[in-house]
């Protein structure tokens, strides 16, 4: 089970914005943008901000995003979008300490790495982990049986004898195959882009 979490971790939904950050993807850059800005838009203009501050927050957000992503082993445990809002929050924050509007209380100087998961990020783990686990229920017999062994971290080797393929080679086309058709599952069902968005 460990390491059908740790498989699912793998495929969080915000993977996608991920991997477009780090290619420097335009099109998922703009993704990104629409999702994530207009709920720092509504932080900055509530506290003391005006739309062009939350532009320029924003832009300061990404560029702290893109080198997490490129510069170091970036893995995230929560939603992506809980992990810069947090940035740009504290970004806001110093901005604001620095211009003398308001002091900085040991709130704000909250580490903008911090990835505490509060009770609804939890839930909403849990209905990511059961989006999974459903779709895992609907692949083929042999798929599953393939995977639980990848899992359990079995050689390919041992696979392809556990399972009665020719060598390695074929156990891990055979595994490649299966996980496809898992991201294929998950990505399909109408539940997904909530998920994936929250």
């Amino acid at each position: 089970m460990i390491e059908q979490l740790e498989y699912y971790m793998e495929i969080h939904p915000h993977q996608h914005y991920i991997e477009g950050i780090r290619t420097e993807n335009a099109a998922v850059i703009r993704e990104v943008y629409d999702a994530f800005f207009p709920d720092i838009k509504r932080f900055i203009l509530k506290n003391r901000g005006t739309l062009s501050d939350a532009h320029d927050v924003f832009q300061e957000g990404m560029y702290l995003l893109h080198h997490e992503i490129t510069n170091k082993n970036f893995v995230i445990r929560s939603g992506l979008n809980n992990w810069f809002f947090i940035v740009c929050r504290n970004v806001w924050y110093q901005n604001l300490n620095k211009k003398a509007k308001m002091p900085m209380t040991s709130e704000m100087k909250t580490d903008i790495i911090s990835e505490d998961i509060s009770l609804e990020e939890k839930l909403l783990e849990q209905q990511r982990k059961a989006l999974y686990l459903s779709k895992f229920g609907e692949l083929t017999e042999g798929c599953q049986k393939v995977l639980t062994l990848f899992f359990e971290k079995i050689k390919m080797s041992e696979i392809a004898q556990k399972m009665g393929y020719s060598n390695a080679n074929v156990a891990k086309k055979k595994k490649s195959l299966c996980q496809k058709k898992l991201i294929e599952l998950i990505v399909a069902d109408s539940s997904y882009r909530e998920l994936s968005t929250r």
